[in-house]
């Protein structure tokens, strides 16, 4: 069944939210707010790729707890993250000028020829690393004018977090889980893969390409069920490494769907423009 998750007007004004987090037993750390744009298509990569900037930043208290006032360029609703310190970096994101981090589809150390599964899982790096750049440490919100959030987070985010309050970024936060935890379980069979004998590395070169179109199945399933909502342009925007040719070849097929259906609800949205700039007429 389609979410559809329509812009609240009241609360914190109609061009603001207001986030609060408490991220039990990580007092005394620098919490990053980065706006997550959508980068303007290239005519030479039909891919969706977002960019993410970081725009405030504060300190916990001494229980773990932090507060930020988001402003909504426009007042519209806007993919951000959270993100915390000491715990990201590296991987597979590709750092650039003024705080800019490109996400979407990356590399991770170790990981070599996605397209083909056995060379992937022999490359013998941490496949979390680059689905997650390097540690899980981001919490991806969709937020909405005048919404009171709550994040909830015991420790690191890669230890899993909760969030009300808001519901695009609840439904971002399933398939972020899908990715992430996916992410996990593919790095468990590389690992075992690295340190096997000979004679079971094809049945474990079978369980990870299994695993790994199971994931991707989740993926499309959140897709397809979201269509309406930008938590779909996330999903689009955030896969697995090796997938240029998004889908077996049919990122077009669900850009249309998202630009058509979530375009409906938000046709000045940056991210529904961008979407439509990627269609082949």
């Amino acid at each position: 069944m389609a979410v559809l998750v329509v812009p609240v007007a009241a609360g914190c004004g109609k061009d603001s939210a207001v986030v609060r987090g408490h991220l039990i037993g990580c007092g005394d750390q620098t919490v990053w707010l980065e706006r997550v744009d959508a980068n303007d298509p290239a005519y030479d990569r039909q891919v969706l790729t977002l960019r993410a900037t970081v725009v405030d930043s504060t300190v916990t208290s001494a229980a773990g707890k932090f507060r930020f006032r988001v402003s909504l360029p426009g007042g519209r609703t806007t993919i951000f993250n959270l993100r915390v310190a000491g715990n990201g970096g590296g991987g597979g994101n590709r750092t650039g000028g003024r705080g800019e981090v490109v996400t979407g589809n990356t590399g991770g150390a170790g990981v070599v020829g996605w397209g083909n599964r056995t060379d992937a899982v022999r490359g013998g790096g941490r496949v979390a690393d680059a689905v997650r750049g390097g540690g899980d440490d981001k919490i991806p919100l969709l937020i909405s004018a005048g919404e009171r959030i709550r994040v909830m987070s015991f420790g690191n985010p890669e230890r899993g977090y909760s969030v009300s309050g808001s519901p695009g970024s609840e439904s971002v936060a399933r398939v972020h889980k899908i990715l992430s935890d996916g992410a996990a379980s593919l790095d468990s069979i590389s690992r075992l893969f690295v340190m096997s004998p000979r004679s079971m590395r094809q049945d474990l070169s079978r369980a990870y390409s299994a695993e790994y179109y199971r994931i991707k199945r989740a993926q499309i399933e959140f897709i397809v069920e979201n269509s309406s909502s930008l938590a779909a342009v996330y999903a689009l925007g955030e896969h697995l490494p090796g997938d240029d040719a998004l889908f077996g070849g049919r990122g077009q097929f669900y850009y249309r769907m998202v630009a058509d259906s979530a375009g409906r609800y938000y046709p000045d949205s940056q991210y529904v423009v961008a979407l439509k700039k990627l269609i082949v007429q």
